[in-house]
Order: C-alpha cells, then structure tokens, then sequence
C-alpha cells in the first residue's frame, strides 16, 4: 500500500525498537502507534533534547506489583503529550507465567478516530523485547 504523505497522523521511518533494516516508511494510525510505543518504553529524559520525553515502561516488566494504576495513569498522560491524541485510555497488567508487561491502550485522535494499542514488553537479557503488536478499530 502506498505511503500517504500527507496522512494527519503522520509518516516516518518504521520501527519501535530500532529502525527497519529496510527503512521503510508507515503513515497513519501505525506510525502513530509506533511513536507511542517508543514513548513509553523510553525512560524518562531519555532523550537529551526533551527531557520531558518518556515512561520508561519497562522498568515495570519483572516487577511484583499486582496492580499498575500509577503507570496506566501515566501512560495515559504520557500519551496525550502526543499533539495528535485527544484522549487515552491505559489497561496495564503483568503475568508472573509469561513474565510480559502487557498493555492496552484506547486511543481517540485529534481528528475523532478512534482506535486500540496493543502491545506486551519483556526483558530478556536486557535486550527489550516488544511483542503482540497491534492496532485495531476500536470495538464498544
């Protein structure tokens, strides 16, 4: 599918962790998706430029908390710092038999779409793994 150059959502190189070997460029609710998910993987001030930027969610993956209501709050502001996001909605839990931080986001733009994130994070040998990746229409 062509890239849409002038998607409100945006386009930029694809990746969450790192870049496409490919460089390949995603628009719209994926590269919305993406930027989110680097935001909230990202600790806090981790980039030199915008020391604001950042949740470091996956200083939670391993942790014994059985609920995360601090860090959905903050996953959800962290999220409407995004200029394209209206409004956000965090469901965040962690499985001791999976040892995966899993995380649910409802999403509404600027511009009135509606859709879900969804992704879990691991920590294995302290590479950052992001699985369970998706973006769905939201469903009531």
């Amino acid at each position: 599918m062509p890239i849409n150059f002038d998607d409100p959502l945006g386009v930029d190189f694809a990746g969450v962790i790192d870049l496409d070997r490919r460089l390949s460029l995603v628009d719209g609710r994926l590269c919305l998706a993406q930027a989110l998910v680097r935001r909230l993987i990202m600790p806090l001030g981790g980039l030199f430029y915008d020391t604001g930027y950042g949740l470091g969610l996956i200083g939670s993956v391993g942790s014994s908390a059985t609920t995360f209501g601090g860090e959905q709050a903050a996953a959800e502001s962290e999220c409407l710092k995004d200029e394209r996001i209206e409004q956000a909605a965090a469901n965040i839990f962690y499985s001791a038999a999976t040892q995966k931080l899993s995380v649910h986001i409802a999403l509404t733009t600027s511009d009135e779409d509606e859709f879900e994130l969804t992704f879990a994070l691991a920590d294995k040998l302290s590479e950052v793994i992001v699985s369970e990746f998706s973006v769905t229409d939201r469903i009531f």
